[in-house]
């Protein structure tokens, strides 16, 4: 046998054997910080002259520095509040738009931010890049409800009457989802993300005449929509919910969740698996990965889930009222922004606190 083709057949042996041997590094574990670990702050919102209610709705963090909480007011004051970190600010450039009242907030960044509400009938959009806000006038009837963006950088809204709209390309595209309903029966959107190259959506028809609700959940595009599954709550049936019909929301680890009466569902395989049971409500969720989670619940309830547990830690916050909700919850499993509404010292107030 040729010689130089021995060693050559030796080396290719020992290469591979060698390459067999060396150990694959596993990924190191994000760390993670427990809330019971963090250092907690809390924050009062200013109260105005004439405010009755201010109530956290939603929050948009793109980072712990970086935060916007949108909030219902009585009066035009204090409906949308900019933390940098430190302090949180009420945007007093954003009152001069002129009446209205909003509800959610969505955006790429501070420097490309969408808010949507009602003004009188119609809808109220308006855009902020950075240095100021410009308001937009759609000639459409009704009330956006929530909103959210999507990988691409595309904003979706939903609200009432089945309303959604979609953002793409310097430019706003509506469609309405129906279904079939009494005519005294009222049909809205309540929550829109984009998920596996689709849009879903929640939606549910309150036919009080007959003492019932239908839920539904939403699968498609503009134009484009199938109703993939729906169920009925009524004083008869009792029939079990499906699927949270509070809100959607889209983890930082790609999974689709949704949340509201009784607890917390996460999409799995086409399907709706319940993964924590609640007595109350579900407010809102944010989940940094499979293996952390918070979830900002009604009773002053907080909860933690660890990827195998789901820990009470409402006791961090102190709240006596009983009634008291929080309503508004971010985290990047190192820091955690909270908000909640009650009575403190008898008077409504707005709390946030910032675990770090």
């Amino acid at each position: 046998m040729n010689p130089t083709r021995n060693l050559l057949l030796l080396i290719a042996v020992v290469l591979l054997l060698n390459s067999c041997t060396e150990e694959i590094t596993p990924p190191e574990k994000p760390n993670y910080k427990h809330p019971r670990e963090m250092t907690w702050k809390a924050d009062t919102l200013e109260i105005f002259e004439g405010q009755i209610q201010s109530l956290p709705f939603n929050l948009l963090a793109f980072s712990s520095n970086d935060a916007w909480l949108v909030c219902w007011s009585d009066i035009i004051n204090g409906l949308l509040w900019r933390y940098d970190g430190k302090k949180w600010t009420n945007d007093s450039d954003f009152v001069k738009l002129g009446g209205f009242r909003i509800f959610d907030i969505a955006g790429t960044s501070s420097n490309n931010l969408w808010t949507g509400g009602y003004s009188g009938e119609n809808i109220f959009l308006a855009q902020y890049d950075g240095n100021k806000w410009t308001r937009f006038y759609p000639n459409l009837k009704g009330n956006i409800l929530d909103m959210s963006t999507d990988p691409k950088g595309r904003i979706w809204a939903c609200g009432y009457y089945g309303l959604v709209m979609k953002y793409e390309n310097g430019k706003w595209l509506a469609d309405t989802i129906t279904v079939g309903r009494y005519s005294d029966s009222s049909f809205g959107l309540s929550s829109v993300e984009y998920y596996d190259n689709k849009c879903y959506a929640l939606g549910v028809t309150y036919d009080n005449a007959r003492h019932r609700e239908i839920h539904y959940y939403f699968a498609g595009d503009i134009n484009n929509w199938v109703a993939v599954d729906s169920f009925i709550l009524d004083s008869k049936t009792h029939i079990e919910v499906k699927w949270g019909n509070q809100k959607l929301r889209i983890g930082k680890n790609g999974a689709l969740y949704s949340y509201g009466a009784a607890g917390i569902w996460k999409y799995n395989n086409k399907q709706w698996e319940k993964i924590f049971n609640f007595y109350s409500y579900v407010r809102e969720i944010s989940a940094e990965s499979k293996e952390y989670i918070i979830a900002a619940c009604y009773m002053r309830k907080v909860y933690y889930y660890n990827g195998s547990i789901w820990e009470d830690i409402s006791d961090l916050f102190k709240v006596e009222d009983p009634t008291f909700t929080f309503s508004n919850v971010w985290t990047d499993g190192k820091e955690i922004i909270i908000a909640g509404n009650g009575t403190v010292n008898r008077y409504d107030r707005t709390i946030i606190w910032h675990g770090k």
